[in-house]
Formats: C-alpha cells, structure tokens, sequence
C-alpha cells in the first residue's frame, strides 16, 4: 500500500506449460507438467533420458506437446509470431548453429542482421558480446577454435541481440574453469536486466545460489533436488 492506496505488482509470465506431455515410440517422456517461468535465473538437472532437453525444445517451440500448451512471452509455441522469436536467445550442446568457414565477428554479424540488427548499432554490439566472451581479437575461421572457444562464441551469439528469454542447454560441458566463470558472469547479468534465463546442466557447482533448481524424474517436472 501507498498514500493510502493499494498497488498491484504484476510478474511478466514469460513461459508457461500448462499439462504438457509428449511421447516418443509410446513411451512417455513428459508427463503432464505445469509450470511457469518468470523473469530470473532457472537451472533444470536430471539423469540422462529424463526429459530435460525434450522439454527444453518444448518450450523454444521446437517440439509440440502431445496434449497440454506450451506460451512464450503470451503465444502459443506451435504459432508464435516472427517477434516472440525474435525474443528467444538460445545456446544448444552442439556448435551446428555455427558457420565454420566464417570468423566470430562474421558469424554474429550475419545472425544479428537476420534478428533486425543494421549499420553502427550491428557492429557495436557484435564487438561489445565478443568483449564478453573475451573473442575480440581472435579473427581466425570457426574451424580452427576449440570446444571451449565455439562454447563461448555460441553465448555471444545467444544474447547478440538482446532476447527476454535464453535457453541453454549443457552450456558448461567443454569449458574450462575460466570459461565456466565466464559464463555464470554473463548469464548473471542478463538476470539483472530482467531477462529469464533457463539452463538445463548436471554442473550444479556453477549455477548461483539464488536462482531456482528444478529436477527432471521420470518425465515430472520437481522442485528442488
């Protein structure tokens, strides 16, 4: 309340799963799972063949639910909208979203222009995520980087262009204690901004304390460990 007046404060629900489930070969992979995602930092861990990156890829509207809906930023994944997408940062396991035959500076420049990035805007950008990721000077082809480097170069490029909502899934696997420090460090401040941030990993020794941790088991959605 103040002056006498009651104030509303209103949480942005930046995804929501409201009984979602999916099967694969008629086994059960997800099971009816309810959640919402706030602005924050999130960190979904589980055994392997829990579901983790299925639901991952529920959410980023890559997979659809069997039953159940799955909303990004208030529109249904199976129809969201060129400007939801362009709202969504992502980092996957693998480095196939990168273009091995072109440099760190023009990979994220092709990626921001595609995202509506132009001119000095573009350019500042792309040297300010490099700085990040501590790339900026490195002008070798993609090809010649190491696991480590293609990881971070994948970062730069999941918060190039200023999305609400990150998805990263195993981000720490192939980076050294540095570049997992990096990494915190970055996701921590994209936190800050308001942003909502969701990594699935196992590495839970790198995950700050205040953000929330859920578990995949047996296809169920929990909170905690």
């Amino acid at each position: 309340m103040v002056n006498g007046k009651i104030r509303w404060t209103w949480r942005m629900e930046y995804v929501n799963l409201e009984k979602c489930s999916k099967n694969f070969d008629n086994q059960q992979v997800l099971k009816e799972i309810s959640y919402s995602f706030f602005a924050g930092g999130y960190c979904i861990s589980g055994e392997n063949g829990s579901g983790k990156s299925t639901l991952l890829k529920m959410m980023m509207g890559l997979i659809l639910p069997d039953t159940g809906c799955v909303t990004v930023i208030g529109e249904k994944s199976e129809n969201l909208s060129s400007s939801v997408k362009a709202q969504i940062g992502y980092m996957f396991s693998s480095d196939r979203t990168l273009y091995y035959k072109l440099t760190a500076r023009e990979n994220l420049e092709m990626i921001g222009s595609i995202y509506g990035l132009k001119g000095n805007h573009l350019k500042d950008r792309v040297s300010k995520v490099l700085q990040l990721v501590e790339l900026e000077d490195n002008k070798k082809y993609i090809e010649t980087y190491s696991t480590g480097m293609k990881k971070r170069l994948m970062l730069a490029r999941a918060i190039l262009y200023n999305p609400k909502v990150i998805f990263l899934d195993e981000p720490y696997s192939g980076l050294d204690e540095r570049g997992c420090h990096l990494l915190t460090e970055t996701l921590e401040n994209e936190v800050s901004k308001g942003k909502c941030v969701i990594v699935v990993s196992h590495q839970l020794e790198y995950i700050p304390s205040n953000w929330k941790l859920l578990s995949m088991k047996k296809g169920e959605l929990c909170s905690g460990l």
